[in-house]
């Protein structure tokens, strides 16, 4: 039996460190995959394979408290390579329902080269771990007989296994991407442990750009310098994020109404913000690329935002004009960026299987 689960990357549109306060967010699946390939074989162990490894792959076996256990000959630097991985198969395996079939010996082969860029050497902050904790969850789902697989069922399961392999950082929304696909409004709440997601859709007449920035940043860093300022200026902290969660939300009123232009407008006010949250914490959210690559985009009438916790890595730019993004593609271009072959996909998490010839 061999089985293969693939899921979608993201990219958040709007709502960046607003979601994490409750507010809605809007987060859209995107054309860069990760995948988990399971093949069975009659060996008493398992094995797993990755790119990222020293080796072509290395083994383990489960603990009867479903502990992953490596052979001794992995290296400190493989395992945490694997952490992920490892972290996310005890997840699952804990919350294992009784009666429910063991999990067959087999070679697990992980894939997030889709999540890299050849030419760059970089890779870019699209939720690669996510999508690969999504793929693994549905995968051992399946190898285990689940009843229901479905998005809906699985979601909350993705949820709390990235969680508790992340400790607890983040908003989850990049697992919903990954689990549903699509563009999607997302939103914590109190009454249960897993976020509200919704599917949203972008109007016709909208389109969009992405482009990498140039540099890479760390969202540990970026968020901790904000949590920093919710503890030490709660006041000032409190009325920007309070003034983001109604430029986000004002940002979905739009998209639901189909209103490109007061969409465009939160997006611009949104990077504002951005700013703004970023020189009161002491970090620069938005960096001078991102400035550069906002100021090139308002001259094509466009609106541009970092895309995530910002810092660097990747923006992306909104316009009822697809003209005018593609001209604006090549002022990026010429002023040394890297327009990015980036869309919206609505394929969310899928699951196939083919016997083993």
């Amino acid at each position: 039996m061999k089985l293969r689960a693939t899921a979608p990357g993201k990219m958040i549109l709007l709502g960046e460190y607003a979601v994490l306060e409750g507010a809605p967010a809007v987060v859209a699946a995107v054309n860069r995959f990760a995948g988990c390939e399971f093949r069975e074989h009659g060996q008493p162990f398992y094995r797993v394979s990755a790119s990222v490894l020293s080796k072509d792959s290395v083994r383990f076996t489960i603990s009867d408290d479903f502990r992953v256990i490596f052979s001794n000959d992995v290296s400190a630097a493989d395992r945490e390579a694997l952490r992920f991985f490892s972290g996310a198969m005890e997840a699952v395996l804990h919350t294992r329902p009784g009666g429910s079939p063991q999990l067959p010996l087999g070679a697990f082969s992980l894939d997030t080269t889709d999540f890299y860029d050849p030419a760059l050497r970089r890779k870019f902050g699209f939720g690669s771990s996510a999508a690969l904790v999504s793929a693994l969850t549905g995968l051992l789902h399946r190898l285990m007989g689940a009843e229901a697989d479905s998005s809906d069922a699985l979601f909350p399961e993705a949820f709390r296994v990235h969680k508790q392999v992340q400790g607890g950082a983040g908003s989850g929304a990049d697992v919903a991407a990954a689990i549903y696909g699509g563009i999607l409004r997302f939103q914590k709440r109190n009454d249960r442990p897993e976020p509200q997601v919704q599917p949203l859709r972008l109007p016709q007449q909208l389109h969009m750009t992405v482009v990498w920035s140039g540099t890479s940043a760390s969202t540990t860093a970026l968020v901790e310098a904000v949590q920093g300022l919710r503890a030490n200026k709660p006041a000032q902290y409190a009325q920007l994020l309070e003034e983001m969660s109604c430029l986000s939300a004002a940002g979905i009123e739009a998209l639901n109404r189909g209103d490109t232009g007061a969409f465009c407008d939160a997006v611009r006010a949104y990077h504002a913000h951005m700013e703004m949250l970023g020189q009161a914490a002491g970090v620069e959210i938005v960096s001078r690329p991102h400035r550069e690559l906002a100021a090139l985009a308002n001259k094509f009438g466009a609106a541009y935002k970092p895309s995530g916790a910002g810092g660097g890595d990747v923006g992306i730019a909104f316009s009822d004009d697809p003209r005018a993004l593609t001209a604006l593609q090549k002022a990026w271009q010429k002023a040394g960026f890297y327009p990015l072959a980036v869309e919206i996909t609505g394929q969310g998490l899928k699951i196939t299987e083919n016997e083993v010839v």
